[in-house]
């Protein structure tokens, strides 16, 4: 299936907890569909170059009919036609896998940029992870530490108030 333009622009993506970053894909869909729309505009150049080619050289068939020295004209304009077309094919055919050669080579970076912002985030979480294990714990330890403060505290009020009574 071939992408288009338009195929670029209304592609969605899900969002995932650590996935993308929507705004990054975006901007990397909107300069790969730039770069669609130049290259589709060189071939548009390059159609219109073929067609008045094409054009001027049906022109000069019709007069070339007229004289044998025309026919030798129009020979060498043919095949400077030809010449002209193989090159407007050659430069189509390079200037298209120019653009999927970058298309690859920034969806490659894309996907390298996301893998290590999955590895970070992954890395991140696991810290938090441990951090977050690492205050539970102090935490309980601060409360039975507390609890027998109070525990203490309130066997010296006990032991207090027997002092006062009477014997």
């Amino acid at each position: 299936m071939a992408v288009t333009i338009q195929m670029i622009g209304e592609k969605e993506f899900k969002i995932k907890a650590h996935g993308y970053d929507q705004d990054e894909v975006d901007e990397f869909l909107d300069e790969i569909a730039d770069e669609f729309e130049e290259m589709e505009g060189k071939i548009r150049e390059l159609s219109v170059q073929l067609a008045e080619a094409q054009e001027e050289a049906a022109t000069q068939a019709a007069a070339s009919a007229e004289s044998a020295r025309a026919e030798t004209s129009f020979a060498s304009q043919e095949e400077s036609i030809r010449t002209l077309l193989m090159n407007t094919q050659r430069v189509c055919d390079e200037t298209l896998a120019s653009a999927k050669e970058r298309a690859e080579e920034l969806v490659k970076e894309a996907r390298t940029e996301a893998e290590q912002i999955v590895a970070d985030t992954h890395t991140e979480t696991q810290q938090l992870e441990e951090e977050m294990l690492a205050l539970r714990a102090a935490a309980q330890d601060f409360r039975t530490r507390f609890q027998r403060l109070i525990d203490d505290q309130t066997q010296l009020l006990k032991a207090e108030g027997d002092l006062f009574k009477k014997k």
